[in-house]
């Protein structure tokens, strides 16, 4: 048995049976295991992309971490994460939409970039692509650079005690997890680590969980930086 890393993997899911049954397959060759899965169905209708309790393909996976399940109505992404992050157990979060590609050494080289150093970072992410021969993404962090826009994405390791006591914010329809990083990043204690290798891969998928629904790129984005105003002034 590989050894297993102090993380919770947290999966928001909405009509993804197929893409999780494929992450659970990545997940069970990762270099280092993750302590537990909590996967988080977003009211998807039977028959539709749900997952059945006791699914034949992700059961057998219970010899190799803990599974936990969790349902909702369809209350969208960011929902389904705060409902699997505060059910994790572990010291470490690592948020992971269902349709992600994981390299084998994801969660390990992950993990253990944020335990370097004497005091450990709170948040660690990754260069990413989306799919052969698309744009390498990911950058080193600065925080004026990730006040200007979003570098980091939805799929990231962070410490459980670093995470805004409100979560994610349930009400935005886009850039939810920019405005997300920002919080992270106003009562942020310690380093954040950016690991210069390609862990994962992101297929763009147009009407996935995170999709943004009939909301523009831009009012999402001044939506965003109206809350920033408001935060730099209680600042």
């Amino acid at each position: 048995m590989r050894p297993k890393i102090d993380v919770s993997v947290v999966v928001p899911s909405y009509k993804d049976a197929e893409w999780v049954r494929r992450l659970f397959a990545g997940l069970s060759r990762q270099t280092r295991l993750p302590a537990e899965v909590f996967v988080v169905d977003d009211g998807t209708p039977v028959g539709q992309g749900h997952i059945p309790d006791g699914d034949e393909f992700v059961e057998p996976h219970r010899n190799l971490f803990n599974i936990g399940r969790g349902y909702q109505e369809h209350l969208g992404a960011s929902a389904a994460r705060n409902a699997g992050w505060r059910a994790a157990t572990c010291e470490y979060v690592f948020f992971c939409d269902a349709d992600i590609d994981l390299e084998p050494d994801c969660l390990e080289e992950l993990h253990r970039n944020m335990q370097l150093g004497a005091a450990g970072s709170d948040v660690g992410y990754c260069q990413f692509d989306h799919g052969p021969g698309s744009k390498v993404l990911g950058a080193p962090f600065t925080a004026d650079a990730l006040r200007s826009g979003n570098f980091i994405g939805g799929v990231a390791m962070i410490r459980k005690p670093a995470i805004p006591d409100e979560g994610w914010d349930e009400e935005l329809l886009r850039f939810q997890d920019w405005e997300f990083w920002q919080r992270v990043l106003i009562r942020d204690r310690r380093s954040w680590v950016f690991v210069n290798k390609i862990l994962f891969h992101a297929p763009h998928r147009p009407g996935g969980i995170s999709g943004g629904g009939s909301i523009s790129h831009e009012e999402a984005r001044r939506i965003v930086l109206e809350k920033k105003a408001r935060w730099d002034v209680q600042e």
